[in-house]
């Protein structure tokens, strides 16, 4: 049983793709807008009597399914084929013969009485009964097994391409309204009960499972990396991720902005500046330079301690010829 139906499944459509390719159809098609030789024409339709007795004899149980049918079919597919050759652009005079070759084998095997073979039927050739004969059977090929087809992937196709011929045949139909004859197969197929053989049907939604969004899981390429990926990356408090120096303070002031944190790193200098010429000025000779420089320009006498500081520091050596370890062994005592 077929639980995914395709277009390609419907009756009149498969027939006709077998038919056609068991006789090898496009071939012929391709003579008619080429240049063939009248050898191979004539190797076409030795061909086309072979393959055809034998798919009479291999299709027999398929005959019987639908005989009525089939046989129309054939009728159809005989005139076409005889078309087909009168289609030629060559052989004038040889496309008449190939032609009564072809209705001779067609009307002595496939339309003669016999119990597998197709009684010959005169009907009138018209494509608009063919559409409509094709229609019927693939409508109730589709009623049948209507839940499989809502079910299958190819339900959309299938409604599309019916949906095609019903358009066509209703322009059918409005013609046959003004002639008051409809086209008719039988009592069941005509133009005039379209609606009666086929309603459309919805088919049923396909419901794919969403996928959950991938999250990015690291490899072990990437946990044993220095350097860890985006995603895992730590988000330093300091600018550019850099951490500060060994020995160097950073002001964080809590609530703050960026801005006045900012402010605060750019003062440390300064204090840092500030302290260590308070350093200076407090433990080395640079005291007493200051001092001599204000006593000299300046206006203020100095008290006599700062005298005999100064007396007390004229007798030190000068502080650039001095070696730092042995400065201890070059001060001069002398008696305050």
């Amino acid at each position: 049983m077929l639980t995914n139906i395709s277009e390609d499944d419907l009756p009149s459509v498969k027939f006709d793709k077998e038919i056609k390719d068991k006789i090898q159809y496009n071939k012929l098609e391709a003579y008619v807008t080429g240049n063939p030789k009248e050898t191979e024409i004539n190797e076409w339709i030795k061909q086309f009597k072979s393959n055809m007795q034998e798919y009479l004899v291999e299709s027999n149980l398929g005959f019987l399914h639908n005989h009525d049918k089939r046989c129309r079919d054939l009728h159809y597919l005989i005139y076409n084929v005889k078309q087909k050759i009168l289609s030629l652009k060559e052989y004038i005079g040889k496309k008449h013969i190939w032609k009564e070759e072809i209705e001779n084998f067609s009307n002595n095997y496939i339309f003669s009485e016999s119990d597998y073979k197709c009684k010959r039927i005169l009907i009138y050739y018209n494509t608009n009964t063919k559409i409509l004969d094709d229609f019927c059977e693939d409508s109730a090929f589709i009623n049948d097994k209507l839940t499989n087809i809502k079910n299958s992937v190819h339900c959309p196709k299938i409604l599309s391409a019916m949906s095609t011929r019903k358009d066509k045949l209703k322009t059918v139909r409005r013609m046959d309204m003004r002639k008051d004859k409809y086209t008719k197969i039988d009592n069941n197929c005509s133009t005039k009960f379209l609606d009666d053989i086929y309603t459309p049907f919805n088919c049923t939604p396909i419901v794919r499972s969403e996928q959950a969004p991938s999250v990015p899981i690291p490899n072990d390429n990437q946990l044993d990396s220095k350097e860890p990926s985006e995603g895992l990356k730590p988000k330093s408090p300091f600018p550019n991720g850099q951490f500060p120096a060994t020995g160097e303070e950073v002001l964080t002031v809590p609530g703050e902005n960026k801005e006045n944190n900012s402010i605060g790193l750019v003062s440390l200098p300064i204090f840092g500046v500030l302290a260590l010429s308070f350093f200076l000025y407090k433990h080395t000779p640079l005291k007493s330079k200051f001092h001599t420089y204000f006593r000299n320009n300046g206006d203020t006498p100095l008290n006599q301690n700062y005298e005999e500081t100064e007396q007390m520091l004229s007798n030190i050596p000068n502080l650039n010829d001095m070696d730092p370890e042995s400065m201890q062994y070059n001060i001069s005592y002398q008696t305050l």
